[in-house]
């Protein structure tokens, strides 16, 4: 794989989150049930599978290794949420996510609803995968910067000045 070949893949793995978001957003604002056009695990989605494929060919000594870690926490983290989003429109993470002082308050403001704990959970996933992809910018820079230095030799994982051109 070559570096331009890295960066095209960062690429989709990012146009498929965006459309990851797009789709969660529709399924919070309507009410919509789950959708297996959703990937709710971290490793099932394209960015995560790219994650997962490019994270074993980067050397861990390299100066791209920490914006790999960084990208992969924000995006288990965002995958998370989701879980938790789905769990409070299955009615499951109620009382779970209600303890103590949250019950009381929930028992004297009527208004902090199942809906808009939905709500307040899309905001934070909002703001994690704002995040994220300025992390993935980050990342894709880190890769543009730092080329053939990136990879630990495997006899498959190439920069672009490494391949011999006729």
């Amino acid at each position: 794989m070559t570096q331009k070949a890295l960066i095209v893949g960062l690429h989709e793995a990012q146009k498929s989150h965006h459309r990851w978001i797009s789709r969660v957003e529709e399924l919070v604002k309507n009410n919509l049930p789950d959708s297996p056009l959703i990937e709710s695990s971290a490793t099932e989605c394209v960015l995560g599978k790219w994650l997962n494929h490019e994270f074993k060919s980067i050397d861990r000594n390299s100066k791209i290794f920490n914006s790999f870690t960084t990208v992969d926490t924000l995006h288990k983290e965002l995958h998370d949420i989701y879980l938790e989003i789905l769990s409070l429109k299955s009615g499951r993470g109620q009382n779970k996510m209600l303890f103590g002082f949250q019950r009381i308050v929930l028992w004297w403001h009527p208004t902090l609803s199942i809906s808009s704990q939905i709500k307040k959970k899309f905001h934070l996933l909002k703001k994690k995968s704002e995040e994220l992809f300025a992390a993935l910018d980050v990342l894709e820079g880190a890769i543009s910067m730092h080329g053939a230095q990136l990879f630990k030799y495997t006899g498959k994982v190439f920069s672009d000045e490494m391949v011999q051109r006729p």
